[in-house]
């Protein structure tokens, strides 16, 4: 069976928030995890005195993946982007390919992996930015320091 968790936002009088999580691994699909959840929030609300701000409902998957060799968490690269309304965003990429870093301590943002990463944030992708834009253009990329 799949695991599912769900994460509720509640807020106190004071607008002081917390978030209470619960995971589940009985539940068949995704339809069934929506109506346990809905259920159990709509519980929640009847027990506490807080307001349920919001609710993010995900499924865990397990995925097949190895670091490479010199792969560090404390590495990771700060691209520059263009966003449909024309401001600019930024955008964090954990432990980039040494393949993809320039000696200036720049990225190669014409670089196949790189422009296939950000067509995911591009109009016909299927992810946003910043505060749920589509992406433009990839202005530049840095080696974060």
């Amino acid at each position: 069976m799949p695991e599912y968790q769900l994460s509720v936002i509640i807020a106190d009088s004071s607008n002081r928030v917390t978030r209470k999580t619960y995971i589940s691994q009985d539940l068949t699909d995704f339809p069934a995890a929506i109506t346990a959840a809905a259920a159990l929030v709509t519980d929640l609300k009847a027990i506490s005195e807080g307001e349920c701000l919001s609710q993010t409902l995900s499924q865990r998957s397990v995925l097949s993946d190895s670091a490479e060799a010199g792969a560090n968490v404390d590495e990771g690269a700060t691209f520059v982007l263009r966003k449909a309304d024309n401001y600019n965003a930024s955008h964090k990429v954990p432990m980039p390919l040494a393949a993809i870093r320039n000696t200036d301590g720049t990225i190669d943002i014409t670089a196949a992996t790189v422009t296939d990463y950000f067509d995911n944030f591009m109009s016909a992708g299927d992810w946003t930015v910043s505060d749920g834009e589509v992406i433009t253009s990839l202005l530049g990329g840095t080696l974060d320091k």
